[in-house]
């Protein structure tokens, strides 16, 4: 695998985002369709995968004091503009919330599951008398698989319209072992790499900001937490303000914050859990700023090393291969070897590998803070030579083997789990009605 290939997939997965990454995608589809039918929509229609349809329906939309995949579709066709990306939200003038709002409240959007679509999946028709225009983004949030317009199709193929980018599958991966990665990730030009520290250290900042109350709160966790420390109930050790940090700013993010957030694999709740916990460490270390930034990449390889087999979004919490992540990286800062980063690895995947994903919302940010601690633990157990023994429960016999059975969990043991929550839902939600 050349080192080019690497680099495009980096900037395919780790780029910023306002918002969560799923109603963000959900605008972005409907944003292209109105820019390809090129005039105002009198309706759009939405179908997305259930995997897009869990994490988009609960989660707050930046700049609105709403949520769900409605009002997403509906700003994305008032905005228009696709070039902005995953940060389609940022900047949303009130004359544009309010049109919005007007669309959701007199029908004109529908949304729709489609069952049969799995992972990263939405596509978007905007409507007007006998005209249409309907996008297609597939495999990656912002990478456009199909663009019809009246039903003829003039972009096939996958591409980011943003950065006319081919997609560079992360199945790819699956093509070398998990140490032959990191090998090749050490070599990597720290230089390209650069941007990710930065990504880590700035949301770090951003959560410090709302736990001194220099950032108005959203959510409430993170001035929650500093009353708890306050009253001398739980400490403010490394382990509790990589905790704390990192749920803060998942609480702000999911309900609604507008502030960018570098995503890992596509997720900005991925890019806050790799990203934050090592920037406390490198704090905390002083390593060298080019192992400081090869330590971060690190942790996003690792993420989309694990996801290539368990699925972009899947019914297996991503804090679990971000978590993942972390404790690989963490152990290399703390002077593990390869097989000590194996380790760390498999510790996190036996300590919560049946984490499921129930969908973006606010209780995500205690999640992640749990796996951003223990992913610390295991690192500092590992780099000390606390290993787990082979063939007890998940772990298999070496690293690639077990990243490969927690793959098999996600796709088979828990296909089931996207139905059962979507189902329950509208069935509570019917009885409530």
């Amino acid at each position: 695998m050349k080192h080019q290939l690497l680099y495009s997939m980096l900037r395919q997965e780790a780029g910023y985002a306002v918002g969560c990454t799923e109603p963000a995608m959900v605008a972005l589809a409907a944003a292209k369709a109105v820019e390809i039918l090129e005039q105002e929509p009198e309706r759009l229609k939405v179908v997305v995968s259930p995997a897009i349809y869990k994490n988009a329906r609960a989660v707050g939309i930046p700049n609105t004091k709403g949520k769900g995949l409605n009002l997403a579709a509906a700003i994305g066709a008032v905005v228009g503009d696709a070039s902005r990306g995953l940060c389609i939200f940022d900047g949303l003038e009130p004359d544009k919330e309010k049109k919005a709002q007007w669309m959701v409240a007199n029908n004109a959007v529908e949304v729709s599951c489609n069952w049969e679509e799995t992972g990263v999946y939405a596509r978007a028709e905007a409507i007007k008398g006998k005209e249409s225009a309907e996008v297609v983004l597939k495999g990656s949030h912002k990478l456009f698989r199909t663009i019809r317009k009246n039903g003829i199709l003039t972009m096939p193929g996958y591409k980011d319209i943003n950065r006319d980018e081919e997609l560079v599958p992360l199945e790819l991966l699956k093509e070398v072992s998990y140490f032959e990665l990191l090998n090749m990730v050490f070599k990597l030009d720290t230089e390209e790499l650069a941007y990710l520290e930065k990504g880590a250290r700035d949301i770090a900042e951003f959560a410090q900001q709302v736990l001194a109350q220099k950032q108005p709160s959203l959510a409430g966790l993170g001035p929650a937490y500093q009353d708890i420390i306050s009253e001398g109930i739980i400490g403010n050790d490394l382990l509790r303000t990589v905790r704390i940090l990192t749920s803060t700013a998942v609480s702000e993010r999911m309900a609604g914050v507008v502030y960018p957030v570098l995503t890992s694999t596509g997720s900005g709740n991925n890019g806050i859990l790799v990203g934050i916990p090592l920037a406390v460490l490198i704090d905390f270390l002083q390593p060298p700023r080019e192992k400081a930034v090869l330590a971060v990449a690190l942790a996003h390889f690792t993420n989309m090393y694990i996801k290539a087999f368990s699925g972009k979004v899947s019914p297996l919490c991503g804090a679990v291969t971000g978590g993942a992540g972390v404790a690989a990286a963490a152990c290399w800062l703390l002077g593990g070897n390869l097989d000590a980063i194996g380790h760390a690895v498999e510790i996190v995947l036996a300590n919560i590998s049946l984490m499921i994903c129930d969908g973006a919302k606010i209780s995500c940010a205690y999640k992640l803070g749990t796996a951003a601690e223990e992913a610390v633990i295991a690192a500092l157990m590992a780099s000390k030579g606390n290993y787990l023994d082979a063939y007890q429960g998940v772990v298999m016999a070496d690293v690639d083997e077990t990243i490969k059975m927690v793959g098999h969990l996600a796709a088979k043991g828990l296909h089931d789990i996207d139905y059962l929550l979507l189902s329950q839902a509208d069935n509570v939600k019917k009885k409530l009605s």
